[in-house]
């Protein structure tokens, strides 16, 4: 009888680096190649599933910085509020990212971690917010780089001071966002509203005995990715493809 050994068990997933009290890593510098643009979503939430190569993610919460390791196969989920960037080193990382919005980052949940002089002014905000070139979301990148610098700085000098300014950067956010939410409710019905309708009524007429919407199964190949079609947006550059 053949026997077989169990396949090897992948290596535990790193904790986070720092207590939620103490500081991150400090961030690199703008111009660097590691530079991310940080920012916060206000409604929905994120997980990133890292499938190769390694880097580091930071984050900030009322609870105060932390930075995680990313490698392959240990998933990280965070919740609205997080103000998250990615560090990326010479070993490329990459990502599945799943959010729970159905396009509402695309329509505005995302703002930046500006510098406070940038988010006092809407108008300025949006103008350095909406990068339209490669230019624009670099300087777009480097001012919220340094804003997510300084608001980690304050945390490790006086961490109730760095409360503070969280909450500040907090109002600063959803003021900026206000007029856009409105529009959000018919995005969410949509998108991610319909799904769980559409899943709802499945459901209820399989509890009925029903099966008639099995007559309506089918497989759509998409359209594959194309490294050329890319479009400046809020965290990089987007690939949108369009499911039936």
């Amino acid at each position: 009888m053949d026997t077989h050994s169990p396949p090897p068990r992948p290596p535990a997933c790193p904790p986070a680096s720092a207590s939620p009290t103490s500081a991150c890593t400090p961030v690199p510098p703008p111009t660097g190649s590691a530079a991310a643009p940080p920012h916060v979503h206000l409604a929905a939430g994120e997980l990133y599933l890292p499938l190769t190569g390694r880097g580091a993610a930071q984050f900030l919460t009322p609870a105060g910085p932390q930075q995680i390791e990313l490698r392959a196969g240990c998933p990280v989920q965070f919740t609205p509020g997080t103000l998250h960037r990615l560090i990326t080193t010479d070993d490329r990382l990459e990502l599945l990212v799943l959010m729970e919005n159905g396009r509402l980052n695309e329509e505005g949940d995302v703002v930046f971690t500006f510098p406070p002089e940038n988010l006092a002014d809407p108008q300025a905000y949006f103008r350095l917010a909406e990068a339209t070139d490669e230019s624009a979301v670099l300087r777009r990148r480097d001012r919220a780089v340094e804003g997510f610098t300084l608001l980690n700085r304050l945390w490790q000098d006086d961490p109730e001071a760095g409360r503070r300014a969280l909450a500040t950067f907090y109002a600063a956010a959803v003021a900026l966002i206000q007029p856009r939410a409105a529009g959000w409710t018919d995005v969410f019905a949509k998108g991610p509203g319909f799904a769980l309708r559409t899943m709802a009524d499945r459901i209820s007429a399989l509890a009925d005995g029903e099966s008639a919407h099995l007559a309506e199964a089918a497989v759509t190949a998409l359209a594959p990715f194309d490294e050329n079609n890319l479009t400046p947006r809020a965290c990089g550059w987007l690939w949108s493809y369009h499911a039936p």
